[in-house]
């Protein structure tokens, strides 16, 4: 019996959501196994594996679903070639995390038990005709690819303009990741992080958001990727002590909460600037750091860092009001629907820790007009059961809470104050 091998790496996905209902005809091409019965059927019957990892949010899968596997042709090589089965990257997390999935859709094939070629994007039916048929004749795209890739490794050819293209330099990083090419990736990152901004500085939201996650994700499935981007870290902190300068403070911050997932060299860091004069160092990282505050309920440093609760409630108005430019096209009804209940509770996920911080630093005039400011303009959020959800860990807030007087507060928000 051939060994089956598949490839556990983390999983950094967007959403939560439910599955929607499948078309009929489609439900035929995909059987409703799970991984492990999909590939002992596939080795009972002969056939490849084809495994499409969706989520009911993505747009492209459901042009797929619309157009790819509505073709005749694809419907026909499924039915003669095919053991196929679709896993939902949110219903079927611990699965998708197995497979290391990363972007939907992505189409895996295995072959006689093994893991063999994927590809990530949409597809259509030539396409993926063209795919599998290359697939049956064992030629894989990934082998082919990694060759390229290791071609272009270090060719880090100057423009025009005397600059490195360091969009196309991340690209090729991230291909790298996905591909497993662990060694040639974190030798582009290492340079990326050290050079990016001299050849773009455009770069830097990128960098220290969406790269930096990139890098988190490699340094947990490669230790040598970990030694070298603590090393950028440790670097950091030695000019840090040398000349510091908010450059080099950023990247300390950014690589031990982001990359290397270290938060206590910050936490420290920010209990010694705890106080008027180093207030102005912790606002100017506000962004990197109040994620962590909040998780660690440092209400004493949240209450400070946010510059005023009513402007904090309209930034946090702005941003949910954006979400229907973000609905792809051709959304149905459910996933208008579960999209705009995201947005809901990314608004009281980012207002909730402020009115607690708000209160907790005495501030309660400012927390009670902002709660009622956040439901006049976004009635749809519970805040409630968000301030509730940050009260249940948090004694000594919910003592302050219950102490305070009801008729101040909006209606829906009493019930945290009474109790009743």
């Amino acid at each position: 019996m051939n060994t089956r091998t598949i490839s556990a790496a983390p999983l950094v996905l967007v959403s939560s959501v439910a599955v929607a209902a499948s078309d009929p005809a489609e439900q035929e091409l995909f059987r409703d196994l799970s991984l492990a019965d999909a590939l002992s059927a596939a080795e009972d019957e002969g056939r490849m594996l084809l495994v499409h990892n969706t989520a009911v949010w993505c747009g492209p899968c459901k042009m797929m679903e619309r157009d790819t596997y509505t073709d005749a042709r694809v419907e026909s090589y499924f039915a003669n070639k095919l053991v196929a089965i679709k896993v939902d990257v949110d219903e079927q997390a611990e699965t998708a995390a197995e497979l290391g999935i990363r972007a939907m859709p992505t189409m895996i094939v295995f072959k006689e038990g093994e893991r063999f070629d994927e590809h990530v994007g949409y597809m259509s039916a030539d396409d993926m005709l063209e795919w599998l048929g290359n697939v049956e004749a064992g030629k894989s795209s990934r082998v082919a690819q990694r060759e390229a890739l290791k071609a272009a490794a270090g060719n880090r050819e100057l423009g025009p303009d005397g600059k490195v293209d360091v969009r196309e330099r991340r690209n090729l990083a991230r291909t790298w990741l996905q591909a497993r090419n662990y060694d040639l990736a974190t030798a582009e990152y290492v340079w990326l992080w050290s050079n990016m901004l001299e050849h773009d500085i455009t770069m830097v939201g990128v960098r220290s958001s969406f790269m930096a996650r990139e890098m988190e994700s490699l340094a947990a499935r490669y230790k040598p990727a970990m030694n070298a981007f603590t090393k950028l870290r440790d670097d950091a902190e030695a000019r840090l002590k040398m000349e510091p300068s908010w450059d080099d403070l950023g990247d300390w911050i950014t690589l031990n909460l982001r990359v290397l997932n270290e938060r206590q060299p910050v936490l420290a860091w920010v209990d010694r600037n705890n106080n008027d004069q180093g207030m102005a160092s912790l606002k100017r990282f506000d962004y990197s750091i109040r994620p962590m505050l909040i998780e660690e309920r440092r209400w004493d440093v949240l209450g400070h860092l946010y510059q005023s609760a009513a402007g904090h409630v309209l930034e946090a108005t702005l941003e949910h009001d954006l979400h229907p430019q973000f609905v792809p096209p051709g959304a149905d009804d459910q996933m208008r629907k579960q999209l705009a209940e995201s947005a809901d509770r990314d608004f009281v996920n980012d207002v909730a820790p402020m009115l607690v911080a708000f209160v907790m630093t005495d501030q309660i005039a400012d927390a009670a007009a902002a709660a009622e400011l956040a439901h006049d303009r976004v009635p749809t959020a519970n805040i409630t059961a968000a301030v509730r959800h940050l009260l249940e860990a948090s004694p000594e807030a919910e003592a302050a809470f219950r102490a305070l007087d009801p008729a101040d507060w909006p209606e829906p928000m009493r019930v945290l104050i009474t109790g009743n």
